[in-house]
């Protein structure tokens, strides 16, 4: 009996398999990593082999050497003699880089004749690289048939498959990957199957495991690292874990066995969603909560699968984790049953967003009306060319700025230039939609260079440039505010110490936001009244919204014979807070993240310039067309995958209205509907290899052979009616940010190898995210 019969023959448990050897422990791939696995008690081990410049087949994940190793660039451009081969981990104790034949000696010596192991050929290889581990096989002077008890090869795709059956006849081959369809197609040509932990959630999925099991092929699972898996797949009847903790997990499976608890029982039919954390009386999940929603979202998720309810106090809520469960969340009718966001939530209330603006108005009158005015105002073609060149005008400006404290830093104290971009673009982006929405500038970007420069040179007359700098706070706050007042129930803010004091401060911020809204609109209704009747009024948003339904009405079949009246200061003051807070800190964020992913990936950004080369020439002086935009093909799949990656929006909203019901799961009228995005826009039912960074996989949509998003798999604006009504001019503003930065500007980050900095209030915000720029000589 081979190694993979063993395995489906079981020992009570699932066999521990070494993920990369023991990789939580030591540094991955190495021959350390290895031993300590077999020395932990794993019955198997797994590593990645890559095909180096001189034929040598090394032991390595990544095709870069860079996020592992002390080098740099790519394995299969470099030799191992000479290279590779004085190379170290930079995860201590610093190992060499191993080659395949340091693992097979491993494997030969007598007292590991039990250890078995699982080859994993990544895709990006040649299939040529069987014909190299062959003749490695072969200069062992073995027979492939004593090779097969100990090895099997892992693939990702079918082109392995006629050279693994050519050139090494016998030994075994085990499919790896995230699709459970896929898999299924290749049952077969495989012998096993190693699939995603993730993708085997769920009673449908689990069928696969009975089905593998009924034609003799064991399954494996990978990579579990927690406990709560590890039952799991005993329970399911997975054959085999892939884990990081070898240690631990082999530790665990004895312990459980020996003490007679969950693992020694029957295994059971797992039950998909029927597990959920188990609510306290009168305050239900509330206190495991800790207020991040994203965060809260993936543990539900990764403890009680795609479909999950908790309680916070006695009303009920529904995480939903997977594209086909959100189909009729976002269902496009108008007599959608989910058309109200939120719950009744006194927190909401009391800071007065839920029966005005869009994002959490339950008034549906109210909303159908506003989304109606911002559908025609702000998705005309008019108003996205003034986007484009109000945009144009003022990045002309923050380029000056640059340029002035680049000088600044040389002059004073030699050192490179270097920008926070997180900083600028928030108040870049904020001066932008100041302008396109109340034709006023609020100066924010001029205001942070006189902080930078410690000048007064740039001061601007028009404004107190101190209040343009509280204002950007204050639009920090209004979001910090709404996660707030929706999670924290009413007793705790007025009786706690320390979340009343909290609880004081964020209202006296949105009540601050407020006044100066509601000034605004006073200062426009004033000019409004001293524009004389025959001198056109500004086509800005807040002049339309001031004058629709009276006789200076700018709009054009606005009113209909539901809306007949004008809106009052308050419901203009909620439309525009809506407008300007909820859309700068979101295109501000998403492009910062569009800048970090550039700078990591710098394939991609040589993709995105040849674009840009192909639309606009040389000319680096040439301005930007509304026109230009729609040809960016390229550059539209950039920002939707550092959108899916990114999920700047991490829980999208929404309310039963009546009694419903969704796979077999029955809920009753105003219960809470959260959609994890993050869990959707990186589930493998969904998205080929979707850790990885591919714009690609948006591009040449729609045509015969061409890549295929699954429905509400990407919700970077949400879906059905109540999705985001900026979604044009997001995309209109991000686009035109992205040429005018990178064709005036070679952008690198300060640190490659830095992760990305962010912190969630109700969306995710780029922190301190460090570039440099050197500008590009015109032609």
């Amino acid at each position: 009996m081979n190694h993979l019969g063993r395995c489906m023959s079981r020992i009570g448990r699932p066999f521990v398999v070494g993920h990369r050897g023991a990789s939580a422990a030591y540094p991955e791939n190495t021959m350390l990593s290895i031993e300590q696995a077999i020395a932990d008690g794993a019955e198997a081990i797994e590593f990645d082999i890559r095909l180096t410049l001189d034929n040598e087949v090394v032991i390595m994940h990544d095709a870069l050497l860079d996020r592992t190793t002390t080098g740099h660039g790519l394995i299969s451009d470099k030799n191992y003699f000479g290279d590779i081969e004085y190379l170290t981990t930079k995860k201590e104790p610093h190992c060499p880089i191993s080659r395949f034949q340091d693992v097979l000696d491993l494997l030969s010596k007598a007292e590991n004749s039990h250890i078995w192991a699982v080859i994993d050929v990544k895709i990006q290889n040649s299939p040529k690289i069987l014909i190299t581990l062959s003749e490695i096989f072969k200069s062992r002077n073995k027979d492939f048939s004593e090779f097969s008890k100990q090895f099997s090869l892992g693939i990702w795709h079918p082109k392995f498959i006629p050279y693994a059956k050519t050139y090494l006849p016998g030994i075994s081959i085990v499919y790896i990957g995230v699709s459970l369809d896929i898999a299924r197609e290749y049952f077969n040509n495989v012998d096993g199957y190693n699939i995603k932990y993730i993708a085997l959630f769920g009673d449908h999925e689990q069928k696969f495991i009975k089905e593998a099991h009924a034609k003799g092929k064991p399954v494996f699972a990978w990579t579990v690292n927690e406990e709560v898996h590890a039952r799991n797949c005993h329970n399911w009847g997975v054959d085999a874990i892939m884990t990081d903790r070898t240690k631990l997990y082999v530790d665990f499976f004895r312990d459980q066995r020996h003490e007679e608890r969950s693992l020694s029982i029957e295994r059971r039919k797992y039950m998909f969603g029927q597990q959920s954390p188990i609510p306290l009386p009168f305050v239900g999940n509330l206190l495991q909560y800790r207020g991040n929603p994203a965060i809260w979202a993936s543990n539900l998720r990764e403890k009680y699968g795609d479909f999950c309810e908790i309680y916070m106090g006695n009303e009920r809520h529904i995480w939903l984790s997977r594209a086909d469960l959100v189909e009729k969340v976002f269902s496009p009718s108008l007599n959608s049953n989910y058309l109200i966001k939120i719950t009744p939530r006194e927190g909401l209330d009391e800071i007065d967003v839920t029966t005005k603006g869009f994002t959490f108005n339950r008034s549906l009158e109210s909303w159908r009306f506003n989304r109606r005015f911002f559908n025609q105002a702000i998705s005309s073609l008019k108003f996205m060319k003034q986007n484009v060149m109000i945009t144009q005008n003022l990045f002309k400006e923050m380029d000056d700025y640059w340029r002035d404290l680049r000088i600044q830093t040389e002059n004073t104290s030699g050192k490179e230039f270097t920008l926070n971009l997180s900083e600028w673009m928030t108040r870049f982006v904020m001066d932008v939609m100041f302008v396109i929405t109340t034709n006023k500038r609020v100066y924010s970007f001029a205001n942070y260079f006189n902080q930078l420069s410690g000048t007064r040179m740039r001061q601007h007359s028009e404004i107190d440039l101190a209040e343009s700098e509280n204002f950007v706070n204050n639009i920090h706050s209004w979001l910090c505010a709404l996660q707030f007042y929706m999670d924290t129930p009413t007793l705790w803010r007025k009786f706690i110490p320390r979340v009343k004091e909290r609880a004081d401060f964020l209202k006296g911020e949105v009540d601050r936001l407020n006044h100066t809204y509601l000034e605004l609109i006073r200062q426009r209704k004033k000019e409004i009244e001293m524009t004389p009747n025959d001198e056109q009024l500004t086509p800005d948003m807040l002049t339309m919204l001031l004058t629709v339904n009276t006789p200076r009405d700018i709009t054009v079949n606005l009113a209909d014979d539901q809306h007949t009246r004008p809106l009052t200061d308050e419901e203009v003051r909620g439309n525009i807070m809506e407008a300007i807070s909820a859309g700068v800190d979101t295109t501000a964020n998403t492009f910062c993240f569009i800048v970090y992913h550039l700078g990591r990936y710098p394939d991609v950004k040589e993709q995105m310039l040849k674009e840009f080369n192909s639309i606009f020439g040389d000319d680096l002086n040439r301005p930007v067309e509304h026109e230009d935009l729609n040809k960016l093909v390229y550059c539209d799949a950039i920002i939707k995958e550092v959108s899916r990656m990114m999920s700047i929006v991490p829980v999208i909203f929404r309310m039963s209205i009546k009694d419903d019901m969704i796979q077999r799961h029955r809920f009753s009228a105003e219960t809470q509907i959260n959609v994890n995005v993050p869990a959707i826009h990186m589930h493998p039912a969904h998205w080929k290899d979707p850790e990885k960074f591919d714009p690609s996989r948006f591009l040449n949509q729609g045509v015969p052979g061409g890549n295929k998003i699954s429905k509400n798999s990407l919700l970077i604006f949400g879906g059905g009616p109540r999705m985001c009504p900026g979604k044009n001019l997001a995309m209109t503003e991000l686009k035109t940010l992205m040429v005018l930065l990178y064709r005036k500007y070679d952008v690198e980050l300060v640190d490659m190898n830095e992760p990305v900095k962010y912190h969630y209030s109700v969306i995710k915000h780029c922190d301190n995210l460090m570039i440099k720029i050197k500008e590009k000589i015109l032609k």
